[in-house]
């Protein structure tokens, strides 16, 4: 009975001691993994380091307006001047078409009427137009009338601004005259090409006037076909 009971315990003993044993072995390994982790970690922490860093700004951002008003007719023009001109009542009640507040309104409406526009002078020209208003957070407005005539595309921006355009090099490729003024082109432009483009000065306003066409017809353009004439006459 005795030697049994010996037996028991040395069974029991040999059992605690392999017990014991994997516990601590398996400690030994939960601490190598933790700190495999630790390792592994490192990069982790330095590429989010890395994403935080402010990227490069060297570039500067493209300029925003802090208006921006859009007509597709002539016609829209002249409705909305009048309807801004009428007072606040009459221009909700009308609401005109591009739709901004009846304050901006009354920004835009002295660019649209200080000078005459170009306008096409022949009943039997198929002609469409576009006008863009500008008002940027610094002291810069720009109007600029689009026509499309044919396969060309004449552009006038009148700039409402200390706006000195730099002297171009080398000759003009091409001259053009509106209503006695006398423009000349050069071109194309080296980024967008297809563009010729000059100045002229209405009163104290600089107007940049560019035609996108092919180089073969560039010599051929003219602008007999447009008036300088006011938005609204003072008849009406």
């Amino acid at each position: 009975m005795k030697q049994t009971n010996r037996l028991t315990r040395s069974i029991l003993t040999f059992l605690l001691i392999g017990l014991l044993t994997a516990v601590v072995a398996s400690c030994d390994i939960l601490v190598l993994d933790n700190e495999t982790d630790e390792t592994t970690a490192t990069p982790t922490v330095a590429d989010t380091t890395a994403e935080e860093t402010p990227s490069d700004t060297t570039d500067p951002l493209p300029e925003e307006p802090s208006l921006f008003v859009a007509f597709s007719s002539l016609e829209d023009v002249r409705t909305f001047v009048q309807c801004t001109n009428a007072g606040e009542e009459e221009y909700k009640a009308n609401t005109p078409k591009p739709v901004v507040h009846y304050t901006e309104a009354c920004r835009v409406v002295p660019y649209l009427t200080s000078l005459p526009i170009p306008t096409v002078n022949s009943e039997d020209m198929e002609w469409e137009v576009a006008v863009h208003f500008y008002d940027y957070t610094v002291d810069k407005k720009i109007l600029v009338i689009y026509y499309d005539i044919d396969e060309i595309r004449y552009s006038f921006a009148y700039s409402f601004y200390d706006y000195s355009p730099e002297p171009k090099e080398g000759d003009p490729v091409h001259t053009v005259e509106l209503d006695g003024y006398s423009v000349d082109l050069y071109g194309p432009d080296e980024m967008y090409g297809k563009w010729y483009g000059g100045y002229m000065t209405y009163d104290t306003t600089s107007i940049t006037v560019s035609v996108y066409c092919d180089a073969t017809e560039i010599t051929a353009v003219t602008l007999d076909h447009f008036d300088l004439l006011p938005l609204i006459p003072e008849d009406e």
